[in-house]
């Protein structure tokens, strides 16, 4: 019997990064989501802190990160619509030195086995999903000099956008050094309702701040109101600033209104929410003073409301 210990197993896990091509040397990285440095289809990793030792290591950050599966990797990284558009899922496999973690993993040697395009226009507002496959192109100067982002670009984007460059999945597999396809229409639906559901579940602890009101949320807050607050009026969707904005829901039909970076207001539909808040919508209510009332700008998880994407422009 041989002496030598039998190498750790290798394992499978997951992770989210971009696609960086170069047209000229037909070839391409992964950009990883973190910033650290970019990779091959099959490597060992390095320090990108430029750190004497080899990665990973205890008291530095550097490695392969992964997750164990799906649920753990948007746990960590909370990937919201905008981020998704354009990112890949990839399949990785894992060897060497291994650092885990609780939902995570660091490791010292990866191989990308697959990485499926989320099929996303990231110049949409929100998630556009149709029944047809966006356009795949090398668009815009990506994470180096002489790499371009791999995106996809829906028919009346990709109609405006100057300097792009038409690719197909096996050009893009080809420079990449690994299988390439359109991630399923399942998993897009995972990962864009993941932050809708997160932000419609609401704060299991903390204060009702019962007294704050929807014209008082700040940045990246939600607010729970009661449907009451909606209306559909002139073909816009629109909300009473005066109604409450509780820090959870409380039962019943509340509706999650986030106040999102830009400042504007989003309602966050999910298909656990969207029959009652439609149902309420569609009441007939009178109309509060115009001061309180004031367009939603945004509105994600539409695609659930079938009666509601009908009546408003």
């Amino acid at each position: 019997m041989s002496a030598l210990p039998s190498p750790a197993p290798l394992r499978k896990a997951v992770k989210l990064a971009r696609l960086g091509i170069d047209l000229s040397a037909r070839s391409g990285l992964f950009f990883p989501w973190i910033d650290t440095l970019p990779y091959a289809a099959e490597g060992y990793a390095e320090c990108a802190e430029g750190g004497d030792h080899q990665a990973p290591a205890t008291d530095c950050t550097c490695g392969f990160y992964a997750a164990y599966d799906a649920d753990g990797l948007m746990t960590l990284l909370q990937p919201d619509h905008a981020a998704l558009a354009g990112a890949a899922l990839l399949t990785v496999e894992l060897g060497g030195v291994e650092i885990a973690g609780p939902q995570a993993v660091r490791a010292e040697q990866q191989r990308v086995l697959g990485a499926q395009i989320m099929p996303l226009c990231p110049l949409c507002d929100g998630p556009q999903r149709s029944t047809e496959l966006p356009g795949l192109y090398a668009w815009r100067t990506g994470g180096s000099d002489t790499h371009r982002w791999v995106v996809p670009l829906c028919e009346s984007h990709a109609a405006l956008s100057r300097d792009i460059h038409r690719l197909s999945l096996g050009d893009v597999a080809g420079m990449v050094g690994t299988e390439v396809t359109w991630a399923p229409r399942e998993l897009v639906e995972l990962f864009c309702d993941w932050r809708d559901v997160q932000l419609a579940a609401g704060q299991a602890r903390g204060p009702l701040a019962s007294d704050r009101t929807l014209g008082q949320l700040r940045m990246g807050q939600v607010g729970f109101t009661t449907t009451d607050a909606l209306r559909v009026h002139d073909g816009r969707l629109r909300v009473d600033l005066g109604a409450p904005a509780l820090q959870r829901e409380q039962g019943g039909a509340y509706v999650p209104i986030l106040r999102r970076v830009d400042l504007a207001l989003e309602l966050v539909l999910t298909s656990g929410n969207v029959e009652a808040i439609e149902d309420a919508i569609f009441q007939h209510r009178e109309l509060p003073p115009a001061a309180r009332l004031k367009p939603l700008a945004y509105a994600t998880g539409l695609r659930h409301a079938a009666r509601l994407t009908r009546v408003i422009r």
